[in-house]
């Protein structure tokens, strides 16, 4: 599986890294910073991720469910 780390805005996303937050619409987002988050995390339109959210890490964590 994979993981990445929940930030506050886009600003704390690293230049070619993935990271998720709570976006202006309320919704969770996995963001890639001058990359494609999708092509990075081999993930595809459509494709179910899960989602673990362990207490006060503020660490998501997903597994591919092919």
């Amino acid at each position: 599986g994979n993981s990445l780390s929940l930030v506050e805005n886009f600003i704390q996303v690293p230049q070619g890294s993935c990271n998720a937050l709570v976006g202006s619409s309320q919704l969770l987002e996995i963001v890639a910073n001058q990359d494609n988050a999708s092509r990075m995390l081999n993930l595809f339109g459509g494709e179910m991720i899960q989602i673990k959210m362990p207490k006060m890490q503020g660490v998501i964590a997903w597994k591919n469910s092919l």
